[in-house]
């Protein structure tokens, strides 16, 4: 595909596709550099609910800034929604763990440590990653640990903001009113998450 999008992001080829969107490699002509672009699947994107909500995920993590975290660099509407995030090289953590892979123990504590670093991060933020797991974490061909904030959308809670969806527990569909408690159990979980993954491993 070669589509130039927003007036600077020049699509290349596939570099992924899933539940949600379609990825590809591009360039940013106008800061001349490689990035990724996920553009929300055609049935998604004529639901007017999800599209909202993918909106605003989208925002809320654009303004995440940690070396542990997928930047989010920008957003737009045509002709799908999309979103223009970092290109990372490297392998996920289920790709490292199907292939057999075994990993000294500090290793694998080095990678725990990076991805519990990321979380607690977006926490202070008032953002929560509920679908923590091995194909939302990639290993850079450097070693680094990135943690995809938006691999899940409808997944992600963003607490500090006075939505409703702010109060939607989503892998139930119900709605519940956040207080302190909720937010603080809903953190937990992220975190509780990541160790029972880790534990798996």
């Amino acid at each position: 595909m070669s589509q130039l999008l927003g007036g600077r992001y020049r699509l290349g080829d596939m570099i992924g596709t899933g539940g949600m969107a379609d990825v590809y490699e591009a360039n940013d002509e106008r800061l001349s550099r490689k990035v990724a672009v996920k553009i929300l699947r055609s049935d998604l994107a004529k639901d007017p609910s999800f599209v909202t909500r993918f909106r605003k995920e989208a925002l809320a993590a654009a303004g995440l800034n940690h070396p542990g975290i997928v930047a989010v660099y920008d957003s737009g509407e045509e002709p799908a929604p999309y979103i223009v995030l970092e290109i990372v090289s490297g392998k996920t953590l289920r790709g490292i763990i199907r292939a057999g892979e075994r990993l000294p123990l500090d290793r694998a504590l080095e990678i725990g440590e990076g991805i519990l670093a990321a979380l607690d991060y977006s926490h202070e933020r008032g953002i929560v990653h509920r679908d923590i797991k091995p194909a939302n974490v990639m290993i850079t061909d450097k070693g680094d640990v990135k943690v995809m904030i938006l691999e899940s959308p409808a997944r992600l809670m963003i607490l500090l903001q006075p939505l409703p969806i702010l109060g939607m527990l989503l892998a139930q569909r119900s709605i519940y009113p956040l207080n302190k408690q909720s937010v603080k159990l809903l953190m937990r979980e992220a975190i509780f998450t990541q160790l029972v993954a880790y534990y798996l491993k």
